[in-house]
């Protein structure tokens, strides 16, 4: 993979650069099987590891410690060599944000507590990891300071491409929470709760939802430079170019995760560039129960999954 990642981004990325990233995505996907229907406590646990091992690169890691921690210490000891001290210290107050967002998850599912819709768009834009991964393009400098970067009209950008995220990641892997009756966390399941309705009601909600989000972003991009001089931030021309190679890194996410979605084989296995195709999907029978917590019909029925399309 990092042999074709390296040819696909040659132009724009060092070969150091996305080892970073595919280590990155695979930390996340550890802390996902380590933290997945676990309770608050054991959560709580393992994100203490986590933010331990990257807080202490250096610090010889327990016997016996749970895999995440060393996992997240080595990917932090090679993302230090090839990363400026402000990359850093974005990513670690956003991977933070990250690891508070997932206890809070767990604390949720613990109490069986329904998110509104609001609420649950407002934890998963830091649910979703999509800051702390856009570390992966800002480690060279070419993008704007770290200070920049949690400037509010740059942050409202990262949080309208997060939610663009978060739709189209929940609508490709509703299927596989379902079947293991783990889709509490899931923009689906949560506007069926609050709106009363069922799947398809779901998903054309979602789709009008990240059709706005696409005019959204596209306007801010416009917007960007301009909203930054009346805040009072001096925008060189050194700065504007700097802005731009970030708004284009951010604006290849949503598209990126659409593409892996079906291409990784973790929602679809083997059929995943035919789903891409045809857009539907067999619904798949429950499998850790016989429990049907969200009240879905069982039967043997096909899933629809809309086009959205990323510009």
């Amino acid at each position: 993979m990092l042999r074709r990642l390296r040819h696909c981004h040659s132009n724009s990325l060092v070969a150091e650069e996305i080892r970073v990233g595919c280590d990155l995505m695979n930390l996340f996907f550890l802390i996902d099987e380590y933290t997945d229907r676990q309770p608050r406590e054991v959560v709580q646990t393992t994100c203490d590891i986590v933010l331990d091992a990257l807080n202490n690169p250096e610090k010889p890691r327990p016997e016996g410690e749970i895999l995440v921690g060393p996992v997240a210490q080595l990917f932090w000891q090679n993302a230090i060599k090839h990363s400026t001290p402000e990359a850093r210290r974005f990513f670690m107050k956003t991977f933070s944000l990250y690891l508070d967002s997932v206890i809070v998850q767990a604390d949720n599912r613990d109490k069986n507590y329904v998110r509104t819709i609001q609420e649950y768009i407002d934890m998963r834009r830091d649910n979703i990891g999509l800051r702390p991964s856009i570390f992966i393009g800002t480690t060279s400098g070419k993008t704007p300071r770290t200070t920049m970067l949690f400037w509010v009209p740059v942050a409202t950008r990262e949080c309208v491409c997060g939610e663009l995220v978060l739709a189209g990641s929940d609508m490709v892997s509703f299927n596989k929470e379902q079947a293991s009756d783990d889709a509490e966390c899931n923009i689906v399941t949560v506007i069926m709760q609050n709106l009363r309705t069922d799947y398809l009601g779901a998903i054309e909600w979602i789709v009008r939802e990240h059709k706005r989000l696409q005019r959204v972003f596209l306007e801010l991009a416009a917007s960007l430079p301009q909203r930054l001089r009346d805040d009072g931030v001096e925008v060189t021309p050194r700065t504007e170019e700097q802005l731009g190679l970030y708004i284009e890194h951010m604006a290849q996410w949503p598209r990126a995760n659409k593409q892996w979605s079906f291409e990784s084989g973790r929602y679809f296995g083997d059929k995943g560039l035919e789903i891409q195709e045809t857009r539907l999907v067999r619904k798949l029978p429950k499998r850790a129960s016989d429990d049907n917590k969200l009240g879905l019909p069982q039967a043997n029925v096909i899933i629809t999954i809309p086009t959205v399309e990323v510009g």
